[in-house]
């Protein structure tokens, strides 16, 4: 029996092992379409991604106090930091909703 491997799985699956600062991606088909309208409260200007892994969309330049709306499919929106660096991960929900670069740049949050 080999219990190294069984610890590993069991605290991957309690999500044990280590912290996460993005959203878990909804069941598979869950969203088909959506309409994100986003505001970035950063004082610079950001970049966001739109796809189904960071690196894979399509980007969308965010100018600062701007309003934009991104609109996709089963796909997430990724906040990219000026050296390529993934910043954060925004699952959307099916249909319209409102969102917010966060004014310390570093979060995309759901606005009622």
């Amino acid at each position: 029996m080999r219990i190294v491997p069984i610890v590993a799985v069991l605290l991957s699956l309690a999500g044990c092992d280590k912290p996460s600062t993005t959203s878990s991606p909804p069941p598979s088909g869950s969203v088909s379409e959506f309409h994100v309208s986003i505001f970035n409260a950063c004082g610079n200007d950001v970049t966001v991604e739109v796809g189904s892994a960071a690196g894979s969309g399509r980007q969308v330049l965010l100018l600062n106090a701007a309003r934009e709306t991104i609109t996709g499919g089963a796909e997430q929106i990724f906040l990219i930091g000026k050296g390529g660096e993934l910043l954060a991960t925004y699952q959307p929900i099916q249909g319209k909703q409102k969102a917010q670069v966060t004014s310390d740049c570093t979060a995309i949050e759901r606005v009622d």
